[in-house]
Formats: structure tokens, C-alpha cells, sequence
């Protein structure tokens, strides 16, 4: 039995794990992607289910999604028309059927190997997180100067206007238990690549423990849909969630 299924109670009697992919224009690294997370999640319990929301995709990514999901009896597929990494999580949370629930990047770029250790968190907290940052420094994480200039920025954001002391929020690596999430408020202002945020400040408003891991990456991916242009709308719905915090 893989060690980190002991950590969720065993294979067979643990609760259960339903994993939220975001997708938009995912196409080059979907299929792969979700054949990993299966092998990944079959390993932690014999209940699981991979939820590929497919938001705004004007690519291959929902047909390539489908074919697998055609094969894998695990896999459902969801297509929005949002465009946003909040409202295609939010969707996927909603009709989530198990008690563990969390989500991933489209291009697996963590090591799964230790995901599965930060699962095991969940037995003493209510979310985990996972951190490329945690006790590093930041010239040795092995990802682009911008997004390392980024991500200080964004640490430093989060801790002036909420008070929020997580070193990386952003990171595409969260899982939680179901009746934490559906204890919090489900109107969310921020439903772009700001989703993490409000997240966890909802989760720590409402007393629930958020637990943060270093996970490292298992490969630096040339594939993201994230862009600079994003940023304006990023930080104006940060100030809105501040007002309505304030």
C-alpha cells in the first residue's frame, strides 16, 4: 500500500479525495496531466474523481478532456463560459462528491510524490497548501525572475491589506475538507488567478486551520495562461475584497 494512503486512513476506508483541474486552452498539457492525477489519486484511495473544469477554452482542451474521460471512468468534464481559475474551481467544488476536496494546475507541475505527504496534513488541519517559497530563499526557487518579482510583490500585498502571513498563496496545490468549504461564503469577488486569496481568508475568518507545506516542483512548465495584463484587475479586486473586509 503507498505510505501516503495510511495518512488519509487507509486506500479503502478513507473519505475520499475529489481533485479540481482548472483548464483554459490546457490542450498541450491536459490528457497528460490527467492520466498523472489519476495514477496519483488511484495510490491514496479507492474513492477519488478528477474534475476537469474547462473555462473559456477555445482550443482542444475540452475534446481531449472528454476522450479521457471516456476511458476513465473517474474523470467528469465541465465546460463554462467564464473565463477565470475561480469561477472553474468554485464549479468544481460545487459537484464535488467526497469529503476531501482540492485542486491542481492543468500542467502537474509539482512533485506528486510530496502532495501525497502534505495530504496527510488533512488529518490534523482543515486546508493544506502547498508553498514553493516556504523557508527558501528566493533565488533558488527554480522559476522565471518575473515571477519570482511577482510573487514578493503579492506576499507583501496580502499581508498589508489582510494580514495574511502565508508565503506563497498562489501556488496551483490546495486541498481542504468539503465541510470547511462549504462553511464559507460562496459569493467570491476575486475569480481570477486571485481566487486563492480570498479562499484562504474566508477559511481563516471563520476559524478553520490552514496548514502550509513546502512542495517542490517536479519540473518548471513552459505552459501557463497566466499574463501581465491580468495584474490591474488582480490587485483592484484585492482592494475590493479589502473594503469588504474592512
Amino acid at each position: 500500500m503507498n505510505k501516503a494512503g495510511k495518512g488519509l486512513k487507509g486506500r479503502e476506508n478513507n473519505p475520499g479525495i475529489s481533485l479540481v483541474v482548472p483548464a483554459h486552452n490546457s490542450g498541450m498539457v491536459i490528457a497528460r496531466s490527467i492520466k498523472k492525477y489519476s495514477i496519483f489519486l488511484s495510490k491514496l484511495s479507492a474513492k477519488y474523481e478528477i474534475i476537469v473544469v474547462c473555462n473559456a477554452c477555445t482550443d482542444n482542451t475540452e475534446q481531449l478532456a472528454r476522450r479521457t474521460a471516456r476511458q476513465n471512468k473517474h474523470v467528469r468534464v465541465v465546460s463554462i463560459k467564464e473565463r477565470g481559475k475561480g469561477y472553474a474551481i468554485l464549479k468544481g467544488f460545487k459537484s464535488a462528491k467526497y469529503r476531501i476536496i482540492g485542486f491542481m494546475d492543468a500542467d502537474c507541475v509539482f512533485d506528486l510524490n510530496a502532495v501525497a505527504g502534505m495530504l496527510k496534513q488533512l488529518d490534523r488541519h482543515d486546508c493544506v497548501i502547498a508553498s514553493k517559497w516556504l523557508d527558501r530563499h528566493v533565488l533558488k526557487i527554480p522559476e522565471p525572475l518575473t515571477r519570482k518579482v511577482l510573487a514578493v510583490g503579492w506576499k507583501a500585498l496580502t499581508l498589508f491589506l489582510l494580514q495574511m502571513r502565508f508565503h506563497d498563496t498562489q501556488a496551483g496545490c490546495k486541498f481542504l475538507k468539503k465541510k470547511a468549504f462549504d462553511a464559507i461564503d460562496k459569493n467570491f469577488v476575486c475569480t481570477g488567478f486571485d481566487f486563492d486569496v480570498e479562499l484562504l481568508y474566508k477559511l481563516k475568518r471563520k476559524g478553520f486551520i490552514v496548514k502550509e507545506v513546502y512542495v517542490p516542483l517536479a519540473k518548471i512548465s513552459p505552459f501557463s495562461t497566466f499574463r501581465l495584463k491580468f495584474i490591474p484587475g488582480m490587485f483592484w479586486r484585492m482592494l475590493k475584497l479589502w473594503s469588504k473586509a474592512s
